[in-house]
């Protein structure tokens, strides 16, 4: 039994993708994405290669079981096994945001910028974010306010709709599912009463994807010691954060 139908029409409702949406990525007619989705039809080989590549994803995974969320986001929220690295990773939190895009618009970063040292991710490649806003969830649900985004350095060319995306321009901090580009960036909130975002690909300061998220209330932080060292590594940033804003307060005075 293949379970292609059943985990594309997941990937949809996950990725917040119509029918029509997910038929335009792959070249296919939404008749055809309805006929996998109700088992009246066998994708070829070729399509099922193109959109297990898509959403990163092995053939395995989605035609011989049901996939889980955490599959299809790619979010490791604990990773089993990885190799140290000695690189910190750059972290950004609720009260730097601005000092951080400061520094990126005067292409001066310091290097002691406020990092935590990650034993699977390698400096410069990712970078970790506190959410300051309510957008990204919704009833309980989604990315929450104090939540911690894992992103991977990305390329305006080689986004992907439906992925959640780190966007810096000179103005904001947005974390937002992306649902359309072109030379416009088109960013929803999972909130459904806020406006979609739209952001010009000339104002991007950098771009980050969504590789996982580091939350009080997923279960993991309270039974798992490596993230609680992770999450009091975190807590001792903060104490740390002000002297580097009044720097960047006493440069714009002078």
């Amino acid at each position: 039994m293949s379970y292609f139908g059943k985990n594309i029409k997941k990937i949809r409702t996950v990725k917040k993708l119509s029918q029509t949406s997910f038929a335009e990525i792959f070249n296919l007619t939404r008749a055809a994405v309805g006929a996998y989705e109700e088992e009246r039809a066998e994708a070829k080989t070729d399509t099922a290669i193109a959109i297990a590549n898509y959403f990163s994803l092995t053939l395995d995974q989605l035609l011989t079981k049901p996939l889980s969320i955490n599959e299809i986001l790619n979010f490791n929220y604990l990773p089993k096994s990885h190799t140290p690295v000695p690189a910190g990773v750059n972290f950004i939190s609720n009260s730097n945001h601005q000092t951080y895009i400061h520094y990126l618009k005067n292409k001066d970063l310091p290097d002691n910028f406020p990092k935590v040292v990650l034993p699977w991710l390698s400096g410069t490649q990712y970078l970790l974010a506190e959410v300051i806003d309510s957008e990204m969830s919704f009833e309980g649900s989604g990315i929450k306010p104090g939540d911690i985004v894992i992103g991977q350095k990305a390329a305006y060319k080689t986004v992907k709709i439906g992925t959640i995306y780190v966007v810096i321009t000179e103005r904001r901090f947005i974390i937002r599912r992306l649902i359309d580009k072109s030379e416009i960036l088109e960013l929803k909130a999972e909130n459904p009463y806020l406006s979609d975002i739209q952001v010009l690909h000339t104002d991007i300061l950098e771009l980050w994807e969504v590789t996982g998220v580091i939350t009080n209330s997923n279960g993991y932080a309270s039974s798992n010691n490596k993230m609680d060292e992770l999450l009091k590594s975190v807590e001792n940033l903060h104490h740390k954060i002000s002297d580097l804003e009044k720097k960047v307060v006493f440069s714009q005075t002078n």
